[in-house]
């Protein structure tokens, strides 16, 4: 399977759909019982309202959001909302709403037409200041550790950077383990296999999670181009299983940071997993043959009422349909060293001090939405946590401008969507901005 990474300054929030959903209310349920008391939802849900910019509903926060109006909708997402609700799901006028479910509009990081990245918004202002440097088609090596902390860092054509504060990590959840396992900091054996000397023994690239994606090969009837040689579908449908129980593993093959590590993401490999992936498809072909959609989608390729009406048919089916959502998270959990965590609530690696990450591989478990939000609000509470810190040794937060610089039950948790795409290309940009109006179905069921 080909596991795509963004390489452009702001990560995957250059490239990715800009869907911004809010983890629930349940997720920090999750990250609370592994030890993380300091991220329950009470903690979490303010840092949410304090990222969001929305003119319409007034909220003046720091990063652009918008979400499709009714009045605004095309003829496919008018279709998926009214067989969606056909089918029992109810309206959500608001999908980052506290303990919303159903069909909506998912909010979009855009402004106009314009994608916004993290990088437009905390990173554009401050290019031009004295204490901000950005080193790009620079790969790191490895964290130099001297008596326990962190010292700096060695390039991959060793050049050494020396920190004066502290080092942090934000890879994302293929690199930052992979980084981490170069220096010393993973599972012994792993690392003794590769003659690197064992600082901490910790689990990490262990309980690497991603949302499953399972389309169900229904696109829509009309195609049309951007102006160029490409012809396709300017619309289909997908199925994630949000909440999934199987984790996989990320572990370097060598020492050599040029050399990719491997990713084994384990998918679908718990019944639960499978059982939520077939509730989910089941759900999409209900609405995909519904009187609307069917005037707007092509009836699915390869999927039909039998492979439907069969657990172990549709099970046959989905192993060979499914593929990644790049939704990764989770291989540097979050947790208490007992309950298989790498680092603490402030992203301190366990067992070493001047060492951070902050990326989605800290969040404790994948939550039921689309990573980026989320890591946007992590990556702003850890940032928060380094000046908080900042403040008590030096008595002024002397490099950070913002902060954001530097299962009891089994939870199966669904999601369907529907997104129509104008990709214009802005000129001086290395990633397509979308015009995106989404309809998302978020639906949560305990089994």
């Amino acid at each position: 399977m080909h596991v795509a990474q963004a390489k452009i300054v702001g990560g995957g929030s250059g490239i990715n759909g800009g869907t911004a959903l809010r983890n629930t209310v349940r997720d920090c349920e999750e990250w609370v019982r592994l030890g993380n008391d300091a991220w329950g939802w009470e903690s979490v849900e303010p840092v949410y309202i304090a990222l969001e910019k929305n003119d319409a509903s007034g909220k003046q926060g720091l990063h652009p959001l918008t979400r499709m109006q009714p009045k605004e909708a095309g003829k496919i997402q008018k279709a998926f909302v009214t067989d969606a609700i056909a089918c029992g799901f109810p309206w959500a006028k608001d999908l980052n709403a506290t303990g919303a479910e159903g069909v909506g509009a998912s909010p979009v990081c855009r402004t106009g037409i314009l994608r916004i990245s993290a990088a437009n918004t905390f990173i554009d202002p401050i290019r031009g200041k004295e204490n901000f440097q950005l080193w790009p088609d620079t790969c790191v090596d490895r964290v130099v550790l001297s008596h326990g902390s962190a010292v700096g860092v060695v390039l991959d054509d060793q050049r050494y950077v020396s920190a004066s504060m502290e080092v942090i990590l934000s890879a994302g959840a293929i690199f930052s383990p992979a980084l981490l396992q170069r220096s010393g900091i993973g599972p012994s054996a792993l690392l003794s296999s590769l003659a690197i000397h064992v600082e901490q023994d910790l689990p990490t690239g262990a309980n690497l999670a991603d949302h499953p994606c399972i389309p169900p090969n229904s696109e829509s009837q009309s195609q049309r181009s951007l102006g160029g040689s490409y012809v396709g579908h300017v619309a289909g449908i997908g199925c994630n299983v949000n909440k999934p129980t199987s984790h996989g593993t990320v572990h370097i093959r060598s020492r050599d940071p040029r050399i990719q590590p491997l990713v084994s993401p384990n998918y679908l490999t718990t019944e639960s997993d499978r059982a939520c992936a077939r509730q989910c498809v089941r759900s999409a072909y209900q609405i995909i043959t519904s009187t609307a959609m069917q005037q707007q989608l092509s009836p699915p390729l390869d999927l039909a009422e039998p492979i439907v009406a069969s657990d172990t048919s549709l099970d046959d089916w989905i192993q060979s349909h499914y593929s990644s959502t790049y939704h990764f998270a989770s291989s540097c959990r979050m947790a208490t060293r007992e309950q298989g965590g790498v680092v603490d609530q402030s992203g301190r690696v366990h067992g070493l001090r001047k060492l951070r990450v902050a990326d989605a591989s800290v969040i404790p478990t994948v939550p039921a939405a689309n990573t980026m939000w989320t890591t946007m609000m992590f990556a702003d509470r850890i940032g928060r946590s380094v000046r908080d810190q900042e403040l008590v040794e030096h008595g002024t937060p002397k490099y950070l401008a913002h902060p954001l610089l530097s299962q009891l039950v089994c939870i199966d948790t669904l999601s369907m969507f529907v997104g129509s795409y104008d990709m214009p290309r802005q000129g001086g940009n290395d990633a397509y901005d979308y015009n995106d109006r989404i309809c998302a179905l978020d639906l949560q069921t305990l089994t």
